[in-house]
């Protein structure tokens, strides 16, 4: 038996012959019960503080070079151009030396809030109170960060890859 989370997973399986089809078993990801528009807020996300109010948007997800780190940089750059004041929130992953290139060139290192470590609960929050994610991923076999983000209520902007596509359905955008 194969599990795969996606059926665009399932037909890169059988496209390239790896697994016998009636040996694969759809099994979908879910997310934490934190993953809710509802949810408490935990009692402090001191990471929040340097935002005090200005507009930001969120990505989650490691800095591999399939998550496209060097769009994303590129894009809130080319968003603070319209966007006075406009910070980014990153969770996860250290940056690469070229992502950190990036950042000087696009004089961005004062406008990043970068953390790790977090919670269910306090990267739930993040997305509650996030007016947009961006994942602008290369590849995926699921979505999870989609997933989360949309079952917090929040607005998300991805790349338009099948298994993306089918993690958040119509309640994404995607370029």
């Amino acid at each position: 038996v194969v599990f795969h989370a996606t059926e665009a997973v399932r037909a890169e399986l059988v496209r390239h012959g790896l697994a016998d089809p009636g040996r694969l078993v759809h099994v979908p990801y879910g997310v934490s019960a934190a993953f809710s528009p509802t949810a408490a807020a935990p009692a402090r996300l001191p990471w929040l503080a340097p935002l005090a109010g200005r507009p930001w948007v969120l990505h989650v997800g490691s800095c591999a070079p399939r998550k496209r780190t060097d769009v994303l940089l590129d894009a809130v750059a080319l968003a603070r151009r319209a966007v006075s004041g406009l910070w980014l929130v990153k969770v996860g992953g250290d940056w690469s030396a070229a992502d950190r290139a990036r950042i000087a060139r696009h004089d961005l290192a004062d406008a990043l809030v970068h953390v790790g470590g977090l919670t269910d609960a306090e990267l739930a929050e993040a997305y509650r109170r996030a007016p947009l994610v961006l994942l602008p991923s290369a590849r995926e076999g699921f979505g999870l960060p989609v997933a989360e983000a949309l079952a917090c209520g929040a607005a998300v902007l991805a790349s338009d890859l099948p298994a993306v596509c089918e993690a958040g359905g119509d309640a994404a955008v995607y370029r």
